[in-house]
């Protein structure tokens, strides 16, 4: 349920109702009055009118008392803060906003980092390890599909796996790299090794727009799985 939308009395309004109780001495009679003055504008409640007297009375204004004040204090986001972060960041990109080192709460570290120092929390990027002599066998395949005939892109099934790792897992959702707005690091990566304990998960799809799989395994896909599971899988499915 939304909250209605409270508009605030205008000067002339707060203004209006100080005279009419002044003269009056009645809450009542303030919005009777008001209702007449005032007929596009709800009637103020009692309670609205009670405040806008006494404040009259106890600071000589009908003027908001918090203007210029109101909102968050910005206490802590003060120069010396703001340069022992620019310092911490700069010494350890890859601090923790938690753990900072600088005696400052999350939200303020926070507050420092992207509206101070403009600077961007990046997300760690996992990628694969790549073996002496995979660069020429990614080649020697390239060059090999781009030599198939067309009745092959027909008939051709696309597949990809997906590994779970058991252990050792880089978690990319607290890895974070502190680096300038739009200027992300270079050198933000992790490999992960492909021998690691884990079960995987291969799903294929087809030219026709149709799936094949999944299927599951507990160890890794090597040439003799892949041919194992094209024959007892995969072309069943077709």
């Amino acid at each position: 349920m939304t909250k209605p939308i409270v508009i605030q009395l205008t000067n002339e309004q707060r203004i209006f109702i100080n005279n009419v109780y002044a003269e009056k001495k009645s809450l009542k009679e303030v919005q009777n009055e008001f209702e007449q003055r005032f007929p596009k504008r709800s009637s103020p409640t009692k309670k609205t009118v009670w405040k806008t007297v006494n404040k009259f009375r106890a600071h000589g204004t009908i003027l908001n008392l918090t203007k210029g004040s109101s909102g968050r204090l910005k206490t802590l986001r003060t120069n010396e803060n703001i340069e022992r972060v620019r310092q911490v960041i700069t010494e350890n990109p890859k601090v923790s906003k938690r753990r900072n080192g600088t005696e400052l709460s999350l939200s303020s570290f926070q507050r420092i980092v992207r509206n101070d120092l403009q600077y961007y929390p990046y997300r760690a990027k996992v990628k694969q390890q790549l073996l002496e002599g995979d660069y020429f066998r990614h080649l020697r395949f390239a060059h090999w599909f781009t030599e198939r005939p067309e009745i092959f892109i027909k008939w051709l099934v696309v597949g990809d796996e997906c590994a779970f790792h058991m252990n050792e897992s880089v978690n990319k959702q607290i890895c974070r790299h502190y680096a300038p707005k739009n200027h992300p690091p270079e050198e933000n990566t992790y490999e992960i090794s492909m021998s690691r304990e884990k079960v995987s998960l291969w799903l294929g799809l087809c030219s026709t727009g149709s799936v094949i799989g999944p299927f599951f395994y507990a160890t890794t896909l090597n040439g003799d799985k892949y041919l194992q599971m094209l024959d007892t899988e995969i072309i069943l499915q077709l």
